[in-house]
Parts: structure tokens; C-alpha cells; sequence
């Protein structure tokens, strides 16, 4: 049997890999890419396949995949949000002489925090 593919045929990022435990999709099932927020389904056969333009623009007028989309436009958002203020305070700090411990101690203070991945994960290991 031929291997399917488990990446996103828009931009390559992997959605199931070694570390998941979860069985394969259902055949047909329908999810946004994480990375690239494009509109992709599940073949049993093939793996992850971008939808024809018909079914992309039927899917895109389902409730389910609006909200996918919105909560996926607003963990984005908040990333570049987290990437702004982390590079906003080490420049400060940096430019004004402090130490290192003194940086991370000034970027908590301020009240930054990471977020967590897709699935609930903390980015760092």
C-alpha cells in the first residue's frame, strides 16, 4: 500500500505526525491548515487534498469553517502580537545595558506569555 500524504499540499507543514496518537482522518473529513490557513480534505487514498474550487466555495459558507478560520486569524494575530513585544522589549533592554536575567525579568513583568500550540502544547521543550 502506498503511503498517504499527511501534509498540506499548499505549504507542506505536517498534520499528522510520529508524535500523534490519534488515528488517520475520516475519509472526507475537512480541516484548515495551521500554518498556511488553507481549506484542505481528507483521502484515504491520497491524504490531505486541496477541495476543487465548488466544494472550496461550499465549505467556505459553512458555519464550522468560518469559526476554524476566525480562531485560526486570531491565534495568528496574537503570535505577531507575542513576536512585537518580545522584540520590542529585548531591544529596549538591550539598548539600555541590561543583563540577560534582567531582559526576562522585565519581558514577565510586563506581562508577556506564550501561548499555546494547536493542540494545547507549550511551543518550547
Amino acid at each position: 500500500m502506498t503511503p498517504v500524504s499527511t501534509r498540506c499540499p499548499t505549504c507542506g507543514s505536517d498534520f499528522l505526525g510520529p508524535d500523534d496518537v490519534t488515528d488517520p482522518p475520516d475519509d472526507g473529513d475537512v480541516a484548515v491548515c495551521l500554518t498556511c490557513s488553507d481549506l484542505i480534505i481528507w483521502s484515504k487514498h491520497h491524504g490531505w487534498e486541496t477541495p476543487d474550487p465548488e466544494l472550496r466555495a461550499e465549505l467556505l459558507r459553512t458555519p464550522q469553517v468560518i469559526e476554524s478560520l476566525m480562531a485560526l486569524r486570531e491565534y495568528h494575530e496574537q503570535q505577531e502580537a507575542d513576536r512585537q513585544q518580545l522584540h520590542s522589549l529585548i531591544t529596549h533592554g538591550y539598548l539600555s545595558g541590561a543583563s540577560i536575567p534582567d531582559i526576562v525579568e522585565a519581558i514577565l513583568d510586563d506581562g508577556f506569555h506564550r501561548h499555546p500550540t494547536h493542540n494545547g502544547e507549550d511551543k518550547a521543550k
